[in-house]
């Protein structure tokens, strides 16, 4: 033990070190002055303490405590946005029905394969279903359903923004 540190001490204080540890400290503070002024520093500020009049809490003050320290961290706890995932769920149902219209409609046209070019095949089917495609862009109801879901994304950025800066409030508030 070349150096003792106030860990060291204080438990030399309260003789809480064992008999060879004791002899080391011993030995050490009879050769290094510093370390006995800090034992002797160390002793005052102990014999002080212990003088120290202790004053009992006012009753019912832990309970008050804790009532502050559970309601102020039910308020920081962030709840999930319900928002959110309902309209991340309606599109990944509508990607989904997609998909399963379009495979429903491409094994309709896989009954009747024949040994053809791909491409030729591509431009038949596209000169076949161009007047109806243009027909279906161009007819009212696509309108209102491009409207709806044009509305349905601005109102779901609106709310994930203001989500954010709730979010933002309580973890600053939180923090400080």
């Amino acid at each position: 033990m070349s150096k003792l540190n106030d860990d060291i001490l204080n438990r030399y204080i309260d003789n809480e070190l064992d008999s060879t540890e004791i002899n080391d400290v011993k030995k050490v503070l009879d050769e290094d002055e510093e370390s006995l002024k800090r034992l002797k520093a160390l002793r005052s500020i102990d014999r002080s303490l212990r003088e120290i009049e202790i004053y009992p809490a006012p009753h019912g003050f832990t309970e008050k405590v804790m009532r502050t320290i559970i309601s102020k961290s039910k308020s920081a706890i962030a709840k999930p946005g319900y928002f959110f995932i309902s309209i991340v769920s309606f599109f990944l149902f509508a990607i989904v029905t997609v998909l399963i219209a379009a495979l429903k409609y491409s094994e309709r046209g896989t009954a009747q394969v024949t040994q053809t070019n791909p491409l030729d095949d591509s431009v038949k089917f596209v000169k076949e279903n161009l007047p109806l495609l243009q027909n279906f862009f161009s007819s009212d109801n696509f309108l209102m359903v491009g409207i709806v879901l044009t509305v349905i994304l601005l109102i779901s950025g609106f709310f994930m923004v203001e989500s954010h800066k709730d979010f933002k409030n309580k973890l600053n508030s939180a923090s400080r």
